[in-house]
């Protein structure tokens, strides 16, 4: 009986360690971040094909064929993130210095999304829309993979990442209703509110 106590102890007191509580405000807050990223995915997804081909003026094929390629490069960019991340050592951290990289990238190339048809540097409408297109796609693969790890690094105990993920899955649902239905309003009003000569179409 003692001697199956001594045996078990250790693995008791690693299981109490590792099915701690995560605070609330730390789940929370986690999860507030798929509300960016949700919100920053569809509003291109919902507005881009528009944009592009009304806007712009590409055919429809080439403007289909430039998200896809943009899709091709993000497939190919989220495993080498992952590798990138996974091996980074900083007094921050391995995945923070990539949120906050990444939230720069997004906030900068977002707009130029919508402003490919202003900019003055925009000779060739194609090359630079994917270009754009996949400097906007790696922004989101900077931040959103690293993000993503998290919660395995936050508790080892199932339930635990049961629940922070669920906060995201509640934040997505806002982000994913922001991006596609008031993407247009929020774009065009910031935009109109800078006073900037390169306002994106909406």
């Amino acid at each position: 009986m003692g001697e199956n106590s001594a045996t078990t102890t250790p693995v008791d007191a690693q299981d109490a360690a590792d099915s701690h509580v995560i605070p609330f405000r730390a789940r929370f807050f986690w999860g507030l971040g798929s509300l960016g990223t949700i919100s920053y995915l569809n509003i291109v997804t919902a507005l881009v094909l528009v944009y592009l081909t009304t806007i712009v003026k590409l055919d429809a094929a080439v403007a289909g064929t430039l998200v896809f390629v943009a899709r091709i490069v993000d497939a190919f960019s989220d495993p080498a993130m992952g590798w990138i991340t996974d091996r980074t050592r900083t007094p921050w951290g391995r995945r923070r210095p990539y949120l906050l990289l990444g939230a720069v990238v997004c906030g900068a190339s977002l707009p130029l999304v919508y402003s490919v048809h202003a900019l003055p540097f925009a000779v060739n409408p194609v090359v630079t829309t994917l270009v754009v297109l996949i400097i906007y796609s790696l922004g989101f693969t900077i931040f959103n993979v690293p993000y993503l790890t998290m919660p395995v690094e936050m508790s080892t105990d199932r339930m635990q990442r049961f629940s922070i993920m669920s906060y995201r899955v509640v934040f997505m649902m806002t982000g994913a209703l922001i991006g596609s239905a008031g993407a247009p309003f929020v774009v065009l009003n910031n935009w109109a509110r800078m006073g900037t000569p390169f306002r994106p179409w909406v």
